[in-house]
């Protein structure tokens, strides 16, 4: 049987403000909320997905944690290991649990082969990622290409703690 995926991605942010008007218990209330909700079918095309990679890393100061997202990710799933090659990239998604001030993560272009689609190609990007934040990087309906040449995403960590994160990958 070939493996089929399905998945659902579901960003919501609900929110209430309440300003002072200046008068004696009275309040300006505010709220609202926005969301993106995306059911992806299993396949290659637009709004479509084959492969999902997830992992825990742990990544010393200043180190680089290259991820070759064609031939070198790899998983337990029921104690098996399994490969996952890409050949698009559909979210990028790191999320740095550390809590300390200071522990962030860089997502770089820097690597050999880098993969800097995310970056509109430009090989000097950085995006960083603050310590108990998330950094979501996505393009359902045109998936970036993951080939020979533009395969490594490399996560750094620059500063002098050790910083432990997850990072999901969808794409086919």
């Amino acid at each position: 049987m070939a493996a089929v995926l399905s998945a659902t991605i579901k960003n919501t942010i609900n929110w209430t403000n309440t300003q002072p008007l200046g008068l004696p218990s009275t309040n300006c209330i505010d709220g609202n909320s926005i969301q993106f909700l995306l059911a992806l079918a299993d396949g290659s095309a637009a709004n479509q997905a084959h492969q999902i990679y997830g992992n825990q890393y742990t990544t010393a100061s200043t180190a680089n944690n290259d991820l070759d997202m064609q031939t070198g990710l790899t998983e337990s799933i029921f104690g098996s290991t399994v490969t996952v090659a890409l050949t698009q990239l559909s979210m990028i998604w790191i999320q740095n649990t550390n809590t300390v001030s200071g522990d962030k993560l860089h997502l770089l272009c820097t690597a050999s082969n880098p993969f800097s689609a995310w970056a509109n190609s430009v090989t000097t990007s950085v995006a960083q990622i603050g310590p108990n934040s998330n950094l979501i990087l996505s393009n359902f309906v045109n998936p970036w290409t993951v080939d020979s040449t533009h395969k490594t995403l490399r996560i750094n960590v620059p500063g002098s703690n050790s910083v432990t994160y997850n990072v999901v990958l969808i794409g086919a």
